[in-house]
């Protein structure tokens, strides 16, 4: 957790964004307050729907909806906890339930995906990778 809030603050220190202190805070304040399995469901999200993103059209992300949920029982996560994980993702304003397509979805299921926030905070948070020797 804390070299995850160390890299908000070096990366937000070197944006030329006017807004990146004030988001730096926000998000260190909302990042301290999820765990590790929430950040989890949204790795699996940005997985899931990178090369689609930032498309609004809700059908894209529907359309992956099934393999978004082996991805989720892969990872061993029972339903109701990743989309419980998703819903409290949406209370940070990280993660929005877009609208069911009923030729895809049963009406018990949910579809979520990232917002541009959910999208920043990833990026904030992933590792760098390493050098290479010599670099």
């Amino acid at each position: 957790m804390v070299g995850r809030f160390g890299r908000i603050l070096g990366r937000s220190a070197k944006s030329s964004d006017l807004r990146a202190g004030d988001d730096a805070a926000g998000f260190i304040r909302d990042l301290s307050r999820l765990t590790e399995r929430e950040v989890e469901a949204a790795k699996i999200l940005d997985v899931a729907h990178k090369d689609i993103w930032p498309d609004p059209d809700a059908n894209r992300y529907t359309e992956r909806f099934a393999a978004l949920m082996r991805s989720v029982q892969e990872g061993n996560i029972e339903r109701d906890d990743f989309y419980s994980r998703c819903l409290k993702l949406g209370g940070f304003g990280l993660v929005i339930e877009v609208e069911r397509n009923t030729s895809r979805m049963a009406p018990s299921e949910h579809c979520f995906r990232l917002t541009s926030r959910g999208h920043d905070l990833l990026d904030l948070i992933r590792e760098s990778p390493s050098p290479a020797l010599g670099e």
